[in-house]
């Protein structure tokens, strides 16, 4: 049997900027969270749950949970999809409430999740490709207050996972930390280091449910820092109590959200900004553009450092079959670096142009609803970037899939708790590129890396282009509300 073609050689000067190609796909059912909580409505806040030193978070879930959906009867049995989906080794797991008990895999490049049916499908490999998370949803009371993320397990010296954990984090209330009796390797101890300045509340819990952690390895976690010295540790037998203070610790997050949100909300003074004031234009420039040129040097670097590492696992022998899955999860880590420095700009960029108008310092309600006025902005300009999946093709060349539920679909967790002021980016491997790399000769390394050269410099132009498109939507929906201050001689949030 002949092989299918091989992608075009690759050229040594870097391909014009051109339109993507934009795959329109019909318009399917509302997704199964904006079904069950209302659309528009806010999140249940997250907790995070890790393996570290050979434990995974599928050893405990029963235990937190009451009524996982495991048996005949329910779509999914919750322990084997936990299982199946930890051993892909990139798929996040998302425990969370739903009418009715089910599980849906979120993959690249679909505009729908699939419902996962045991038996029927092999999630490692549904619709050709690893999903980026799976869902289960079940009408748990103690789902009710929370969501748990089930991260996969963190490999020595990757650093894509990480990035991705970090950034889960950053919207979670709480980090729950699974491991076993045996004793901490220095690099698990790095990373609960790293990990613990990232959320508000940390726990422990040990498993099997005969292992135990003795006094010197809590000392050698204890001394990395006064939060995790402070962590509770829980074996599996007190699950539930475990559950208990997990939904405490969410109910406050929730109530201290509710509470920031109705200030934003609530009447606020005015502040009066002098008429014909137009300083605000140059604090504006001073601080996107530069930003702007570095968030593109950024990318630049950071693809460069991708095609390294991605061409290090099939230069050390491993054959080009897993180039597609380890590509995927750079470009995941890609996609949320990018989004969280342009929202950081933004954000940034907000509370400069606001001071600049008032002559000082905005406090924290004033800019809270700066912010919310210019997000408004950029979601209702009829020139808002849309909200699409860019996905690397076999050819090596990036498509487009538009659609909230698109972009969803190449998220770790799903549904974003803390809302960002622009459209998030994100980047995925398509299917086919993963049946391309199956097939091809596994000595086939040179193949490998003109394919990849290819497909990076095709995402370096694209991501650049997304980015300067939100840049640009800032820029205007800032300048916006700048002249309206300056018009009505107080800032208009």
């Amino acid at each position: 049997m002949s092989s299918s073609p091989l992608p075009p050689p690759v050229s040594p000067a870097p391909p014009p900027r051109q339109p993507l190609a934009v795959v329109r796909l019909p318009k399917q059912a509302p997704l199964a969270a904006a079904r069950d909580r209302g659309r528009g409505a806010r999140p249940a806040p997250v907790a995070v749950v890790l393996g570290v030193g050979g434990a995974t978070p599928e050893a405990i879930l029963p235990d937190l949970i009451s009524e996982l959906p495991d048996g005949p009867d329910p779509l999914v049995t919750g322990r084997e999809l936990l299982a199946d989906a930890a051993s892909i080794g990139q798929t996040w797991v998302v425990v969370r409430y739903g009418n009715r008990p089910r599980a849906l895999a979120y993959v690249p490049g679909q505009r729908r999740p699939r419902v996962i049916e045991t038996g029927v499908y092999d999630v490692k490999t549904i619709s050709g490709r690893p999903p980026r998370h799976i869902a289960i949803e079940h009408p748990s009371p103690e789902l009710e207050t929370l969501t748990l993320a089930c991260a996969p397990p963190i490999r020595a010296g990757d650093q894509a996972a990480a990035d991705l954990l970090m950034d889960a984090l950053r919207s979670a209330f709480a980090l729950v930390i699974v491991t076993t009796g045996d004793p901490f390797q220095e690099g698990d101890v790095a990373v609960l280091a790293q990990v613990a300045e990232r959320v508000e509340h940390l726990a422990f819990v040990v498993t099997p449910a005969e292992a135990a952690v003795g006094p010197g390895q809590r000392a050698v976690v204890a001394a990395r820092g006064e939060k995790l010295a402070s962590a509770p540790w829980y074996d599996r037998a007190a699950g539930r109590d475990l559950m208990r203070r997990l939904a405490g610790w969410a109910a406050a997050a929730s109530a201290a959200e509710a509470a920031a949100a109705s200030g934003a909300a609530g009447p606020v003074g005015a502040p009066e900004v002098p008429a014909d004031d137009e300083r605000w234009r140059a604090v504006l420039s001073a601080e996107l553009n530069p930003r702007q040129g570095l968030t593109a040097t950024a990318i630049s670097e950071r693809c460069a450092a991708i095609r390294t590492r991605c061409s290090g696992t099939f230069s050390a022998g491993q054959g080009c079959a897993d180039l597609p899955a380890s590509l995927d999860r750079e470009l995941h880590a890609l996609s949320v670096r990018v989004t969280r420095r342009i929202d950081r700009d933004a954000e940034r960029a907000t509370g400069e142009v606001c001071g600049a108008l008032i002559g000082s310092p905005p406090d924290q309600a004033v800019l809270a609803r700066a912010r919310q006025a210019v997000r408004r902005a950029i979601e209702s300009s009829e020139d808002a970037a849309p909200a699409r999946a860019l996905m690397v093709t076999t050819t090596a060349g990036i498509a487009a899939v538009l659609g909230h539920p698109a972009v969803e679909a190449l998220a770790a967790v799903g549904e974003e708790p803390r809302r960002i002021m622009t459209t998030p980016i994100g980047v995925a491997v398509t299917s086919s590129c993963y049946h391309l790399w199956r097939r091809r000769d596994p000595q086939g390394v040179s193949q490998c890396h003109a394919w990849l050269t290819q497909a990076l410099r095709g995402v370096e132009a694209a991501v650049i282009a997304e980015a300067d498109r939100r840049y640009d939507e800032v820029r205007s929906a800032l300048e916006a509300f700048a002249a309206d201050a300056v018009e009505h001689g107080f800032l208009l949030t």
